[in-house]
């Protein structure tokens, strides 16, 4: 994101690296607009997928663009809810896309989820739990697994994972759930298909 302080508004921005040499930066944003922060991803035909929060008529949703081939499609809303919408996350296999991210629902905070497949599911929930969950990390295996991790305040902050293979979720499972802080999870898949996750750890009784 690029904030102009003379003007007051953001733009999207996007660069690519090939041979060791970075593109120009190009504006993925169609109009200057209050954004947040971006997300990207490449899907199995190599389309490039871009998509952040943008706060329109005082609601925000998560809104994107799509580039295939040398051609970027129109700006498209993918969200529509009354609620607050940020924190998206892409994530591409050989057979679609997941967009996940941290949406406002009946007053509670959640984990929500879209899946495309030639066009866009329905939204869906990740977290079925009452309380309020945080920033969602999202990444897939070589072999279509979509992991997607979380931190969900219950008590104290922890680190929750589930995951999703041909449209179908898996259990939640507690990764970090001692009586410390533990939050602000990242996720990795290395070449054996192996699932890496990391966190922050803070004092007992934080917040």
């Amino acid at each position: 994101i690029s904030f102009s302080e003379t003007t007051q508004i953001s733009e999207i921005h996007a660069r690519s690296m090939e041979g060791g040499k970075w593109s120009e930066p190009i504006v993925v944003s169609e109009a200057p607009g209050d954004y947040h922060k971006p997300a990207i991803a490449v899907d199995a035909a190599g389309a490039v997928w871009i998509g952040w929060p943008a706060q329109v008529r005082g609601n925000w949703d998560i809104y994107g663009r799509v580039l295939r081939g040398k051609q970027w499609g129109k700006t498209e809303r993918w969200t529509s809810d009354a609620g607050t919408d940020l924190a998206p996350q892409l994530a591409a296999s050989k057979d679609g896309l997941l967009l996940v991210w941290q949406g406002v629902r009946k007053k509670n905070l959640d984990i929500l989820y879209r899946y495309y497949k030639g066009s866009w599911g329905k939204e869906g929930f990740v977290t079925e739990n009452p309380a309020n969950d945080w920033e969602p990390t999202l990444t897939v295996a070589h072999d279509g697994t979509f992991y997607v991790a979380w931190d969900s305040y219950r008590g104290d902050y922890d680190v929750f994972l589930r995951s999703m293979r041909g449209g179908v979720w898996g259990p939640e499972m507690p990764v970090a759930n001692s009586p410390k802080l533990e939050n602000h999870a990242s996720l990795a898949v290395d070449a054996s298909d192996r699932l890496w996750i990391a966190w922050e750890v803070g004092p007992e009784k934080w917040a």
